[in-house]
């Protein structure tokens, strides 16, 4: 009886455990979020300065 208690416990604690390590790794994997190749980073740079320097452009005052 003792040792069906103990085994219960165990597998208990074991799938509470596996429960928290998945949910680390879908946090880590929404955090870190795709790969991304060295052409797709100096894509989205490019993507990221061109939208600040057409926010720049729109608010400019002219003179």
């Amino acid at each position: 009886m003792l040792e069906q208690k103990t085994n219960e416990t165990t597998l208990e604690t074991t799938t509470i455990l596996e429960r928290i390590a998945q949910q680390i790794l879908v946090a880590y994997a929404w955090v870190s979020g795709p790969a991304m190749s060295e052409q797709d980073r100096i894509k989205e740079e490019l993507a990221k300065s061109h939208r600040l320097e057409m926010e720049l452009d729109s608010t400019s005052i002219v003179g």
